[in-house]
């Protein structure tokens, strides 16, 4: 919760002052000086704090687990200045000094600064709520670039509706778009990774529709995928960053899964023929292998005579900008699929 307030702040363009600390139970120095929370120019209790109202007594007080927490008002001059709470230089769970009060306001003006101060821990709350969410998302530069040719394929391959399970979701950029584009479709994304579980439910979070599920932590190598049955399934960029067992268990996954019909949509670098389709992606290949001698870019062909034993037979295979192939199987009836190919490494 900490860095993604902090990173949060800065990217609002909030001052460095305005991250005075957050406690691990709730806010112990909230800023937002930019946002203007508070009364601009303000100090002391002359915004409505009286002494012991936050922060009062020892560090850990004040409002405990929900708001303020510990700091409070911190010191004469320094509690509530241009927006800022508890943003000043006081020792942790000190009141405001008696002396920093203005003797001129009446209840009523007390009254009314304790009713903004409380809307604008309320609006704290929620905008670091909703801020954190932002924070988490992941930015991939691939899916930006591949998500307009990809969902060109989608909507020329899929049926008009259904339940598509997406394994290996990464970021979540391809879920976001493609539950947005095609709102007929159930979009059930998946990863293997916890972080990037987090990044698909932050976009989760701003997406409007219901066809945009939570996120599933699923690897592929596990019998039990936890899944419906499947009118299609996508994966992209995943079979030439793990090991060949990995593929293996995604094709016959999916088989398991997918309806006599339906469609499994492929998509990354392929060697064609034991060939690189070129030399960027040669290049590729032995950095991956460089990195693991069990990655690499995979030849279509066995790609291929993989699925087939699994029961999908190859529908498309389509040439894609950047040196990429989309492969588009289909799934025949599951009576004498049950096996497929032993895992090899």
């Amino acid at each position: 919760m900490l860095a993604c307030v902090r990173a949060l702040l800065v990217a609002r363009g909030l001052s460095g002052s305005a991250f005075a600390g957050f406690a691990a139970a709730g806010f112990s120095a909230v800023g937002f000086s930019a946002a203007g929370f508070g009364s601009a120019g303000a100090r002391g209790s002359a915004a409505g704090f009286e002494p012991g109202a936050l922060g009062a007594g020892s560090a850990g007080a004040g409002v405990v687990g929900t708001g303020v927490v510990g700091t409070g008002v911190a010191g004469a001059g320094s509690g509530v200045a241009e927006g800022v709470l508890g943003a000043g230089a006081g020792s942790a769970g000190r009141s405001p000094h008696p002396n920093a009060r203005d003797s001129a306001m009446t209840p009523r003006d007390r009254l009314n600064s304790k009713q903004r101060m409380r809307a604008s821990l309320e609006q704290v709350a929620t905008t670091s709520h909703l801020l954190c969410f932002a924070a988490m998302k992941a930015r991939w530069p691939a899916p930006e670039r591949n998500k307009e040719p990809i969902l060109d394929v989608l909507r020329r391959v899929l049926p008009e509706s259904g339940t598509l399970l997406e394994i290996a979701s990464g970021s979540g950029q391809h879920a976001a778009h493609f539950t947005k584009s095609l709102p007929r479709w159930t979009w059930i994304p998946s990863d293997v990774e916890r972080d990037n579980l987090e990044s698909i439910a932050a976009y989760r979070a701003e997406h409007t529709g219901d066809n945009f599920r939570a996120p599933l932590l699923l690897d592929v190598r596990n019998a039990d995928w936890g899944v419906p049955p499947l009118d299609a399934a996508f994966n992209a960029n995943m079979i030439h960053i793990t090991p060949w067992s990995c593929c293996t268990a995604l094709i016959a996954g999916v088989a398991r899964y997918l309806r006599p019909g339906g469609v499994f949509v492929l998509y990354g670098p392929f060697r064609v023929g034991g060939t690189h389709t070129a030399e960027s992606n040669a290049s590729f290949d032995l950095n991956l292998r460089r990195q693991n001698e069990r990655w690499g870019v995979r030849d279509v062909e066995e790609v291929v005579h993989c699925a087939a034993i699994a029961g999908l037979s190859l529908s498309e295979q389509i040439q894609m900008p950047a040196e990429n192939q989309t492969l588009v199987f289909v799934a025949k009836p599951h009576e004498g699929h049950e096996g497929h190919e032993a895992p090899r490494d």
